[in-house]
């Protein structure tokens, strides 16, 4: 079992879509009741707006602060029942959360419960040079036991160094690893299909609701079910 959490502070990366296609990965694969979905976004909620996936809100922050006695009990959640979790958060929270879990050792306490922390990175072209010093962060100070997934969010443009250089040849890559469980890419399309994956995400549709769903045009729908026949394997073997 895995707690899947956000480790990518900045806004507009795409973690809110990337926690939907990882529950929606255990709703592909008939694991609906082993996953449960938290959202800890205390402005935009938008993960707990995917109505089929029926993520929780859980707010975290009073103020601008983290308040740690709303988030020690989901951790003791996490920890203490046995289910995956997909936990999300906002630029607010994401942050003060990660320094949290780290402080309290939860990454170690779920390895001798027999789970695993997986901190999910996302890499995105508009916003490069900002998320890749957060990965950083992320493989410098969190322990072993913690599997770390990069998404290459490539909606933007090829996710490349300043050299031009694929992420698998960066410094941060070569250096790591080890550390990586997965490199995830959500690929570059064209305009047609990027316009019928943002109405998903308008929506707030899930891939299985938009390519069943008779109000959405058959070749959207056609565009949408090719973009789930090349992102959702590599997400299920990541939960398998």
């Amino acid at each position: 079992m895995q707690v899947h959490t956000m480790g990518t502070q900045k806004g507009g990366a795409g973690k809110s879509f990337i926690c939907s296609l990882l529950a929606q990965a255990y709703h592909r694969t008939g694991r609906a009741e082993e996953v449960e979905c938290i959202d800890t976004d205390p402005a935009q909620g938008t993960f707990a707006e995917y109505a089929a996936l029926g993520a929780t809100r859980w707010n975290v922050i009073v103020g601008e602060d983290l308040d740690r006695g709303r988030l020690d009990p989901l951790l003791s959640r996490a920890l203490e029942t046995r289910k995956s979790f997909v936990i999300d958060s906002g630029s607010t929270s994401a942050q003060p959360m990660l320094t949290h879990i780290v402080s309290t050792g939860f990454a170690e306490d779920l390895a001798a419960e027999g789970k695993q922390l997986v901190v999910h990175a996302v890499l995105d072209a508009g916003q490069l040079s900002t998320t890749v010093v957060n990965l950083d962060y992320i493989l410098q100070r969190f322990p072993a036991p913690t599997a770390v997934v990069v998404w290459l969010n490539e909606f933007r443009g090829p996710i490349l160094s300043a050299s031009g250089k694929p992420f698998e040849e960066t410094p941060v890559y070569q250096s790591h690893k080890e550390r990586f469980r997965a490199v995830i890419r959500v690929p570059r399309i064209d305009g047609l299909t990027t316009s019928a994956v943002q109405k998903l995400i308008d929506g707030r549709l899930t891939f299985a609701e938009a390519v069943d769903h008779p109000g959405i045009d058959r070749y959207v729908r056609k565009r949408l079910k090719t973009i789930a026949d090349q992102v959702f394997p590599s997400i299920e073997a990541l939960i398998a």
